[in-house]
């Protein structure tokens, strides 16, 4: 083979490698386990609050406490499948650590301490997605499993759009909703007065319904969404 051949090989190699290194697919992600538990976190929020955009989040039923998250430099450039993570996507993270990039202490600090990550074990939801660092080297990761749906509620109904019935008006309903006149009035009772009787009104409709129906369902957001005010007017 001429020397010109072998220079021109080689640069076809280097380039096809580097392509293979330099995915413009990679990102940077945060994750929970299905049930909204992080491996090393105990401060909770509910869930619907913290992950509005994440599906399996959103849909939880009222009062699911998720945590928050701090594991974007673990999985700081990551694919699954060779593609972008998205929100709510899920993964499986076996102690596939070469290649890993950003973490503190690097990846010396990951081959120094055996089994420090065997509780991150499993499936991941992706919660949060930030920019890659596409010149470094990413992990690859498989597809996970689907999250199992949430358990029913007391009253063995889903939660919110949780089911068979989903409300396709409820962003338009917590729209209006939030611009009602208690939500800026000068009462100090307010909205807690407010969000107090509309609660008790929709829980007692809710009661006196024959089954887990479309308007159950409704009934059953609009008091997951005031609940969520009531917590943040610390009501």
């Amino acid at each position: 083979m001429k020397k010109t051949q072998l220079r021109k090989l080689i640069k076809e190699s280097i380039k096809e490698l580097m392509t293979e290194q330099t995915n413009p697919n990679a990102r940077m992600v945060q994750t929970l386990f299905c049930d909204g538990s992080h491996e090393s976190l105990t401060t909770t929020q509910d869930c619907s609050t913290l992950y509005p955009n994440v599906p399996h989040f959103a849909n939880a039923p009222q009062g699911t406490q998720c945590a928050g998250v701090m594991n974007a430099s673990f999985f700081h450039n990551m694919t699954i499948n060779g593609q972008t993570p998205q929100l709510g996507d899920t993964f499986n993270f076996n102690l596939q650590l070469s290649g890993i990039t950003g973490f503190p202490g690097g990846i010396g600090m990951i081959n120094g301490n055996p089994g420090y990550f065997d509780s991150w074990v499993g499936d991941h939801v992706v919660v949060k997605v930030f920019p890659g660092a596409p010149q470094n080297s990413q992990v690859d990761y498989s597809s996970g499993a689907a999250c199992p749906a949430w358990p029913s509620t007391s009253s063995g109904c889903p939660g919110c759009n949780g089911g068979n019935h989903v409300w396709n008006n409820l962003q338009n309903w917590i729209n209006n909703f939030n611009n009602l006149g208690p939500f800026s009035s000068s009462n100090p009772n307010q909205p807690c007065n407010f969000l107090n009787n509309k609660i008790a009104q929709w829980t007692n409709i809710q009661q006196g319904l024959g089954g887990c129906n479309a308007y159950y369902n409704q009934l059953e957001c609009k008091i997951k969404h005031a609940t969520i005010l009531h917590q943040q007017n610390n009501c």
